[in-house]
């Protein structure tokens, strides 16, 4: 759980440097610009109010990269007057999609007797719902200047205009602006009504945007970091119900173990944990022995041994020379093998004159010479003046089952026992 914490707070501060980086390099760079005019791949041509009956003639001249047209803007009482330039931004199928873009740049100028506005359209190719095609005109409207300067024009400031929406009751979106297969440029004269010449000379076209419109990057940002908190809140439920589990598994067990050492719960905390006559380990005392036993076999995989004892003919012993001499005999064993044994082995009383040795991160090889030292050496040392000797059966901890594992130790103690006792059997 560490861990994962660890990594989630190193993940969200990176995440927050990738914010800050995309954020200020979206605002400040990701600049894309499309250059309408001068343009050698964009067709130019005349667009004057012919194409609805109307009267109006120009001239189209192209001057040292500048665009200028001379139009005589005739009214008949039949169509709007107009006249002005088509700039073709590509065939039918390789049309631009300027719906990321945000701002034209375009260097202009124009003179009108009387005067006159200036209009701007993005047509845009779409199909109609049977199937044919239609354009759709994105207007600006502009106050031109007769001077050369630069006008910037917001992309957002285009707009549907009422005559094309009258023209198209459809309902389908008929007032939104689309600027996804925007086809061709027009730059007209605008409102005035009456007949007029005008000129209009066009210098520079450029559109600019981002790479990344600002909306896209934010939805993909959030997007990223819902993703991420979802991901470590899914990671950090599956933890915690592992770790849920883990704890009942615990619990189970040393539950089982509990009860394979006849300890009540509710008494254990009062019972001593080791016998008041040798000092060795009880039964109590061997609770937490086998709980580590059991949990570094199955975190670790690390093998614990376990060594069941007990001295031949104990009893003729205190029969013989009474319970004090076999009192005495018991307590020195226990000095002579705790001198044999190693920081990770735990010895404890198992009842009378038997014992039970728990060595972990004991493999059977080990246990087995500890087990043949242990014996050699009792039967050299006398115990309460005599000398005695112990069987033992060893047995090595494959599975969480305690149970089985001393039964399969008590077993091969008495096996030893069976077999003319002084010896070491394992399991």
């Amino acid at each position: 759980m560490k861990l994962i914490r660890h990594f989630a707070t190193l993940t969200y501060l990176l995440l927050s440097i990738l914010t800050i980086i995309l954020l200020v390099w979206q605002h400040l760079g990701m600049n894309i610009t499309y250059r309408v005019f001068p343009n050698p791949d964009i067709g130019i041509s005349i667009f004057n109010d012919d194409v609805n009956g109307g009267l109006s003639e120009s001239d189209l001249h192209l001057q040292n990269g500048t665009i200028l047209l001379d139009c005589e803007v005739i009214a008949n009482g039949l169509t709007h007057p107009f006249c002005g330039i088509n700039l073709s931004l590509g065939e039918p199928g390789n049309e631009w999609d300027l719906s990321d873009f945000t701002q034209m740049k375009i260097r202009l100028s124009m003179t009108s007797s009387p005067p006159d506005t200036l209009m701007i359209y993005l047509v845009n190719q779409e199909q109609n719902d049977d199937g044919t095609s239609r354009e759709r005109a994105n207007l600006r409207t502009l106050s031109p200047s007769t001077k050369l300067i630069d006008v910037l024009i917001p992309m957002n400031s285009f707009h549907v205009p009422s005559w094309w929406i009258l023209l198209h009751p459809d309902g389908k979106q008929s007032s939104h602006v689309q600027l996804d297969k925007v086809s061709d440029l027009r730059v007209t004269t605008g409102d005035a009504t009456v007949s007029r010449q005008a000129k209009i000379q066009i210098e520079n076209i450029q559109i600019s945007g981002k790479w990344v419109s600002s909306g896209t990057l934010y939805l993909a940002l959030l997007s990223l970091w819902v993703l991420t908190s979802l991901s470590y809140s899914a990671i950090g439920i599956y933890q915690l119900y592992t770790n849920a589990k883990r704890s009942q598994s615990r619990a189970a067990e040393l539950q089982e173990i509990n009860q394979f050492l006849s300890i009540e719960k509710n008494k254990y905390e009062s019972m001593a944990k080791t016998d008041p006559l040798t000092g060795a380990l009880n039964r109590a005392g061997l609770r937490d022995v086998l709980d580590k036993a059991v949990q570094r076999l199955l975190e670790r995989k690390r093998r614990s041994s376990l060594l069941m004892l007990d001295i031949d003919h104990f009893k003729q012993l205190n029969d013989s020379y009474g319970h004090d001499v076999g009192d005495k005999a018991l307590m020195e064993l226990v000095r002579l093998i705790q001198l044999h044994t190693r920081d990770g082995d735990f010895l404890a009383r198992w009842g009378g004159e038997e014992f039970a040795l728990i060595c972990l991160n004991t493999n059977i090889a080990s246990a087995l010479k500890l087990a043949e030292k242990i014996r050699s050496t009792i039967m050299q040392t006398p115990l309460a003046g005599h000398y005695l000797t112990c069987s033992i059966g060893v047995c090595e901890l494959k599975s969480a089952d305690i149970q089985q594992w001393f039964k399969l130790a008590d077993q091969a103690l008495y096996q030893a026992k069976a077999q003319g006792r002084n010896q070491v059997i394992v399991a």
